[in-house]
């Protein structure tokens, strides 16, 4: 029994409670487990909805969250979105030319196939930012 401040408390091994580093080990994970969750969420906003939802997850996790990482990957994300929507736009136009019907089929794959590769590297490196190849970035 040890006493401290008049209170009588039984000891009890160190075992059974959490040490600092095995406390502060916990709360990285937890931190990766969230930095994960919301960096797949921005990446994969595209396939929840093709309208302004799939541009408003992005912004919203970017103004809510602090961490830098997650912050990247919603812009990241936001500058996807738009880029694809530009795109869309522009081959919408072409197809009086009939050359735009081959680019949105590429289009579609595309902005099918890169956020799923966006989301896989998110959750194999979560301290990782991704960064989608070939877009112009406006933020």
């Amino acid at each position: 029994m040890i006493l401290i401040r008049g209170n009588i408390f039984p000891t009890v091994p160190c075992s059974l409670f959490p040490t600092i580093s095995n406390l502060n080990q916990e709360k990285y994970l937890m931190d990766a487990d969230k930095r994960k969750i919301l960096s797949a969420l921005c990446h994969g906003a595209i396939f929840l909805s093709t309208t302004i939802v799939s541009l408003g997850i992005p912004i919203a996790i970017l103004l809510l969250t602090n961490d830098s990482v997650v912050k990247s990957n919603a812009k990241e994300s936001l500058n996807f979105h738009i880029n694809i929507y530009i795109y869309a736009i522009i081959f919408g136009i072409l197809i009086s030319l009939l050359i735009g019907i081959p680019l949105l089929v590429l289009l579609a794959i595309i902005s099918f196939v890169m956020p799923i590769i966006a989301i896989l590297n998110v959750i194999n490196n979560p301290n990782k930012p991704y960064c989608y190849p070939f877009i112009f970035r406006l933020f």
